[in-house]
């Protein structure tokens, strides 16, 4: 039997603090709404909703259209670091099936 280990994709818009993560670290999506209401927002030119991964109160990134795409629009509240290379600016994360 085939255990589904679940989506890894990379994260977009890193900075020097997003590569202080550690393999197995959990990290939280939050959703924004472009155009809705008060609060935060994705940014001036984005036309859609946008997912930013936070550790703490710390922005790690945010997930491409393509990582939304991959994942079918079913975004968990929750991911893993499941890839931190410094070097050649990758940060992956696993999102596993609820």
């Amino acid at each position: 039997m085939e255990e589904d280990l679940g989506v890894s994709v990379k994260v977009i818009g890193t900075s020097p603090l997003s590569f202080e993560l550690h393999l197995g670290d959990k990290i939280l999506v939050k959703r924004y709404i472009s155009g809705g209401g008060k609060g935060p927002k994705p940014g001036p030119k984005c036309r859609t909703d946008a997912y930013i991964l936070y550790r703490g109160v710390t922005k790690i990134g945010k997930l491409s259209d393509t990582s939304i795409k991959k994942l079918e629009g079913n975004i968990p509240e929750e991911c893993t670091v499941s890839k931190v290379d410094p070097e050649k600016n990758i940060l992956m994360v696993l999102f596993r099936p609820t």
